[in-house]
């Protein structure tokens, strides 16, 4: 990782990332379904999903099952060039920001799990979310506490 760092000037999740060394824990699947049971969502299936920072696509392929969406009805959005490639290959759609979408694109459910933390502007990203979200669209949000703000990528820094 550190070479992939230092020769190449990728960040730690790239270098990461691109030897499937990065795995974070969000929620095993079933404590997922006990949050969504109590959320009133156990039951509900959604057309779609939009995981924001889905890493590998772990636990993007955790939730698109808990909530019944096909994996090709999920879009990934994921910073790093090396993720979104393995995010491709397991049948997602792929971009790195919401502005990389048709505007008038809406989901059912966006994610936001470990990537509030790791941006340069928490507020703009649940603003943006916000606004991608159907009438009857669901936020999942998840910060690991307590917050300790960490930019891999961006304006802030460069880890």
């Amino acid at each position: 990782s550190a070479f992939l760092q230092q020769v190449l000037g990728w960040s730690r999740t790239d270098a990461s990332g691109a030897l499937d060394m990065a795995t974070l824990f969000v929620a095993s699947p079933s404590q997922l379904q006990q949050i969504l049971n109590r959320a009133g969502m156990g039951a509900r299936k959604l057309q779609n999903l939009a995981d924001v920072g889905a890493g590998k696509g772990a636990v993007t392929d955790i939730v698109a099952t808990a909530l019944g969406v096909p994996a090709r009805e999920v879009v990934a959005l994921e910073a790093s060039l090396p993720l979104r490639r393995g995010l491709a290959a397991r049948g997602y759609q792929v971009a790195e920001t919401f502005e990389d979408l048709d505007s008038l694109r809406r989901f059912d459910a966006i994610t936001l799990l470990n990537v509030l933390d790791r941006c340069d502007d928490p507020s703009s990203l649940l603003e943006a979310a916000k606004s991608r979200l159907s009438s009857t669209g669901v936020l999942i949000v998840a910060i690991v506490l307590p917050f300790c703000g960490k930019v891999h990528e961006g304006k802030v820094g460069r880890t």
